[in-house]
């Protein structure tokens, strides 16, 4: 299964069960965003963690919704 088809189960589980975070969710980051980080961390991203940011960038505030955020 595709990294984004689990982003997209996990999106939908969230939206119906905890919306308020769900919410707090940031948008994908974008392919300019995610080149910056590299730059700035002076390594290519994992592929896996690449593709899961184009799906959300990190959150907006303190959550739970994932263990060991």
């Amino acid at each position: 299964m595709a990294l984004s088809e689990s982003w997209r189960r996990i999106d939908a589980w969230l939206a119906t069960h905890v919306a308020s975070d769900f919410a707090l969710l940031n948008p994908p980051a974008t392919p300019a965003e995610i080149r910056q980080a590299e730059r700035i961390l002076g390594t290519q991203l994992p592929s896996h963690l690449g593709e899961s940011l184009q799906c959300h960038n990190g959150v907006s505030a303190w959550t739970t919704i994932l263990p060991e955020q």
